[in-house]
């Protein structure tokens, strides 16, 4: 086993001096950029696999290896222009389930055939408001209404930012490759000069729809201090505890991204409440949903601007009560 020179940027943020920080900003813009242009026309994960085919892929050790956890259930996938991990004359590429904690945390594990590909984000949400597609949540009524009202706002805010989807054209969805982790602690870097040397963990990287592609890492990841992106969050952050030296670095990460492609800026930027509408559909229960459903439609959403709540937040609490009473449903159905 070989060792990535580098330290953790998690560990080493506060040493570092502005000039570092920038650099570690800029290197992390070049590497998201570098990700972002290889595509696919499914979501899920990126799979090498050996030209000798599928049949026997549940005895053959080597190939579940290759596949991390999953066989894959078909090849013909249409991978964009731009990829540059050409598969060898012996392999071919193609996209399997995807990898993420919702599917795999212990011990609610997913069977691999509903974790996708999936080829809409639409069905991608699905997947992960009601746990794999078909989808395996329990409970019932109470146990999906939350997550059916947050794919409701989905769909209004997927409208508000592109007025023509490809749902709608009846043009194929492209998505775009992704870490899928990149927290402080699985970026590597040089603490003399910021320099970014390694990206590590890789286990959740696939093809994802381009906002949550455009989502930054580490310290550079500040959709939290700008939106509500969960329910135990009482406000926006604002950047309250940083200085103008932080912000200035900030915005210079963002403007390198702007630099190297104005798409994903974009993502980056509007992708900020779908990413956060996203993390409610990740929810384990309903009710933290809710929670941030209400604190949604109170600090985020803009009568003014932008009309009427897609429902009546309350009228729906009151009819989600009285289901729960006139069945007698426990706490733990509810998600309490």
């Amino acid at each position: 086993m070989e060792y990535m020179p580098g330290k953790l940027f998690g560990d080493c943020i506060e040493s570092l001096t502005d000039q570092q920080k920038r650099r570690t900003g800029a290197d992390l813009a070049g590497i998201m950029f570098a990700l972002f242009q290889i595509t696919a026309s499914q979501c899920g994960s990126l799979l090498r696999l050996p030209n000798s085919g599928l049949h026997d892929y549940q005895d053959d050790q080597s190939l579940r290896q290759r596949a991390l956890r999953y066989p894959i259930h078909s090849r013909g996938i249409t991978l964009g222009s731009n990829l540059h991990c050409a598969p060898a004359p012996q392999e071919y590429l193609s996209i399997g389930p995807i990898n993420d904690i919702t599917f795999l945390e212990y011990p609610r594990q997913l069977p691999p055939h509903v974790c996708g590909p999936f080829s809409t984000e639409r069905e991608w949400m699905e997947a992960f408001a009601f746990l794999g597609k078909p989808p395996t949540r329990q409970g019932g009524k109470l146990e999906y209404w939350a997550f059916e009202k947050t794919l409701e706002v989905y769909d209004v805010i997927t409208r508000l930012c592109r007025p023509t989807t490809p749902s709608t054209s009846h043009e194929r969805e492209t998505f775009h490759l992704a870490h899928g982790d990149f927290s402080s602690y699985n970026i590597l870097i040089d603490p003399d000069t910021g320099a970014i040397t390694g990206i590590i963990d890789w286990e959740m990287a696939g093809f994802r729809p381009a906002w949550l592609a455009a989502v930054g890492g580490g310290w550079f990841n500040d959709d939290s201090e700008r939106f509500l992106m969960t329910d135990d969050q009482s406000s926006r952050g604002n950047h309250t505890d940083e200085s103008p030296a932080d912000a200035i670095t900030r915005s210079q990460f963002r403007l390198r991204l702007a630099e190297l492609d104005e798409d994903l800026f974009r993502h980056h930027l509007q992708g900020i409440e779908l990413r956060a509408l996203f993390y409610a559909c990740c929810n384990e229960y309903p009710m933290n949903t809710e929670v941030w459903l209400k604190k949604y439609i109170e600090h985020e959403w803009s009568i003014r601007r932008r009309g009427p709540f897609p429902f009546d937040y309350w009228g729906w609490v009151k009819q989600r009560i009285d289901l729960w009473e006139m069945y007698g449903v426990s706490d733990s159905i509810l998600g309490g």
